[in-house]
């Protein structure tokens, strides 16, 4: 059994709207969409890492690193959790990807 988010990652206005949103678990999301999310928010930290990014555009950051790669996202889910999380701070983040990695893992 997986761990709710907010045991990786702390209670922020993001967090606690894609938790209303999607579950605790992100348990509407399939397999497949928990790891698109994931190479979602890594894309995200990588690009800011690199500091190839205008800070007045940051909150758009992760839509646009959505829409430059061909996931499926049929259902609108995955384009809504990045909406949702518009403002989550890198802390929120690599927690989230910690979050997903584990839900992943113990997916069977």
């Amino acid at each position: 059994m997986t761990k709710p988010l907010n045991y990786y990652v702390d209670h922020t206005p993001p967090i606690d709207r894609l938790q209303e949103t999607f579950g605790s678990q992100l348990e509407v999301f399939s397999l497949t969409e928990k790891l698109h999310l994931m190479g979602i928010l890594a894309i995200h930290q990588q690009v800011i890492s690199d500091g190839n990014y205008d800070l007045e555009n940051e909150e758009y950051l992760m839509v646009d690193a959505y829409a430059d790669h061909t996931f499926a996202d049929e259902n609108g889910k995955i384009t809504g959790a990045c909406e949702l999380l518009d403002g989550a701070t890198n802390r929120d983040l690599r927690g989230l990807i910690l979050a997903l990695a584990h839900q992943i893992h113990s997916n069977r």
